[in-house]
């Protein structure tokens, strides 16, 4: 499992939207997003490229 912090996450709505941008990437499975901790975890690719993709795509939706 590898997982990544996710800044500015406030609501419901904002973790759902993060859970969605990571689980559409490739090779990544079983997507669990904490709002309380603003932990984004997952299965699947999990190596240095696949947490770099992760921080991309959320950057690109605007949390950091």
């Amino acid at each position: 499992m590898a997982e990544v912090v996710v800044k500015g996450m406030g609501c419901a709505h904002c973790k759902q939207v993060v859970a969605k941008t990571v689980a559409d990437l490739p090779g990544i499975t079983d997507v669990s997003v904490d709002l309380d901790s603003g932990r984004a975890e997952w299965h699947g690719e999990e190596g240095p490229e696949a947490v770099k993709a992760v921080k991309e795509a959320l950057l690109e939706i605007g949390f950091e």
